[in-house]
């Protein structure tokens, strides 16, 4: 259905009336007072009703987003003449093209959701124009006017899985959580839950990489055990760290049990080992998450992505693995490498 448009003063920019009959001009004034009052009486429900329905839209929005779902907003802002709805009319549209509201219907609609959808991907605000008048000339409808329709990303808090949490993982976490991320660490050995607790005397020694070393440097850290990966570096964060939003001790199986990882999730491997990546990557390369990263020098990753290939597991596959990980800044300290690795998460995510 299309809209007409009229503007009047006294009633903001636009005021949309109610089909009317014209009146004869011998009518009873009575009469057209009645008319003006009904059609008044239609224009102030349809305008409750639209808040209304706005405000479930808002709702299950904020819902959505809350539970980590991804939600594009698409909102007529602007139009002129006849139109299938007016400015403040509202549609939400999810990942997989379902929607929920309407901005009216048809192939203009149909447009809109795909729009939005690419910006669910990318990330970017659009603001949509379409003439509805010739569809011969590709407009999407016959409606006779123009509409004008902004369409919002809205993306949940960033989640991030952090397999491994010896010294690197815990930095990780800690500054994740202070970037507004939902963190849940994932860890194979039984003992590392007494290390959480701040028994650091049990806690098992996690066998990091320098993230900006050689090969050459890498093999004479025997096991990779420098003073970074000891611990001794004069900076303890214990003591403000207060630990993932979740932790998972036990493999990676056990992390994605029930668990689905969408484009929204970013996954750094900071372990003690290539045995432990090899086992973690499969699984995690078999879901959507968007970002896979593993840390470790580029011979430590070749050896890794060799083992892997050897296995049977896609090379287009590896191709998605950000190894080694991080922004190259010169880090040392587990601080410093949870710098260069969260600097690359968020520009992964704002990319």
């Amino acid at each position: 259905m299309c809209i007409v448009n009229s503007r009047q003063p006294g009633f903001g920019n636009d005021r949309f009336i109610a089909p009317v009959a014209a009146e004869p001009v011998a009518a009873a004034p009575i009469a057209v007072a009645s008319r003006v009052a009904m059609a008044d009486s239609v224009v102030l429900c349809a305008g409750m009703c639209g808040v209304v329905v706005a405000v479930k839209l808002l709702q299950r929005l904020a819902d959505s987003v809350k539970r980590g779902e991804a939600v594009a907003s698409a909102t007529v802002v602007d139009t002129s003449r006849s139109v299938p709805r007016r400015p403040g009319a509202k549609m939400l549209v999810f990942r997989d093209g379902s929607i929920a509201g309407t901005v009216g219907g048809g192939e203009m609609e149909a447009r809109v959701v795909d729009e939005a959808v690419a910006a669910l991907s990318d990330g970017r605000c659009r603001l949509l124009s379409y003439r509805l008048v010739d569809p011969d000339r590709g407009d999407p409808g016959v409606c006779g006017g123009d509409v004008q329709i902004f369409v919002e990303p809205h993306m949940p808090e960033g989640s991030l899985i952090v397999i491994g949490y010896g010294h690197v993982g815990r930095a990780v976490t800690e500054l994740a959580q202070w970037l507004g991320f939902r963190v849940t660490a994932c860890d194979d050995r039984p003992s590392i839950t007494d290390a959480e607790q701040g028994n650091t005397d049990s806690e098992p020694d996690a066998s990091k990489t320098d993230l900006n070393k050689t090969d050459a440097e890498q093999d004479n850290t025997k096991q990779g055990e420098t003073d970074v990966e000891q611990g001794n570096t004069g900076n303890d964060t214990s003591k403000v760290n207060k630990g993932p939003d979740e932790l998972v001790v036990g493999s990676v199986d056990d992390l994605l049990a029930g668990r689905t990882l969408t484009a929204d999730v970013s996954v750094v491997l900071v372990t003690r080992n290539i045995d432990v990546d090899t086992a973690a990557l499969p699984a995690l390369l078999a879901t959507d998450a968007g970002y896979v990263g593993v840390m470790g020098s580029e011979r430590r990753w070749a050896t890794t992505r060799a083992r892997l290939e050897a296995d049977g597991v896609d090379p287009g596959a590896l191709d998605r693995v950000h190894a080694p990980i991080g922004v190259e800044l010169g880090a040392e300290t587990p601080e410093e490498i949870a710098l260069s690795i969260m600097a690359e998460v968020i520009a992964h995510r704002r990319s």
